[in-house]
């Protein structure tokens, strides 16, 4: 007869499901760089020049347009992380392994749904109004901020597992990061469809109802998740 111990205590830094997510990251990362990184390097180059310009200087190959949308699968596994993350603090999401891996997954599949959603509501309204060289130069341009975004998110990623990081400074950071990102994507989307017009009040219109509102959506959606949890779990 022996006395029993208290569990050790859940730590994402243990967790085989996360590590096998890090190292999905690290492949998506490796096949990025060694394929699209010429396309990256061209879109950075250019990334401040008007929309009347070419769209690019030299011919993008359809191996680095195919490698560089990786990033949206990076993307999407990092949101999916930093709110697990967000959510094992505040609603203590750690209880049952089925639970835990339950949460990630639908977590994941929200974000899917909302980039899924939101890329084809925005092409959808760039068929109706603009031409196909300016939409062409738009989606080299978003794919290029997509992975920025990524690259730009994957030092919280990968620290948070194994550093206790404060969860509100890990909110501010990824604010940061979203707000900086939706900067130059109303930048980019300015100088390559709204410039010639000077339509200010346009451009404005055009991102709130087609970035910001799908993103307070998704706020709305993830603060009811949580509000679940912390009443479930």
């Amino acid at each position: 007869m022996g006395m029993e111990a208290d569990p050790i205590p859940y730590a994402t830094r243990h967790d085989g499901l996360i590590l096998g997510a890090l190292f999905v990251l690290f492949i998506l990362y490796l096949v990025v760089y060694v394929h699209a990184r010429s396309f990256l390097v061209r879109q950075a180059k250019s990334f401040f020049r008007s929309g009347a310009e070419r769209v690019t200087v030299v011919p993008d190959l359809p191996s680095e347009l195919r490698s560089v949308r990786l990033s949206w699968l990076a993307l999407v596994i990092e949101c999916g992380l930093l709110a697990f993350f967000y959510f094992k603090e505040v609603a203590q999401v750690q209880t049952l392994i089925f639970s835990r891996y339950a949460v990630f997954a639908l977590l994941t599949l929200l974000f899917i749904i909302y980039f899924i959603a939101k890329n084809a509501l925005l092409r959808f309204v760039n068929w109706v109004f603009f031409d196909g060289k300016k939409i062409e130069q738009w989606s080299k341009a978003q794919l290029a901020l997509v992975a920025l975004e990524s690259v730009l998110l994957l030092p919280l990623v990968i620290t948070s597992p194994f550093v206790d990081i404060p969860l509100q400074e890990g909110l501010i950071y990824v604010l940061i990061v979203v707000f900086f990102v939706k900067i130059m994507s109303f930048y980019k989307t300015y100088i390559i469809f709204f410039r010639r017009f000077g339509a200010v009040l346009q451009i404005i219109l055009y991102f709130c109802a087609l970035e910001m509102i799908p993103l307070a959506a998704l706020g709305g959606i993830l603060v009811l998740i949580r509000d679940y949890l912390q009443i479930n779990f």
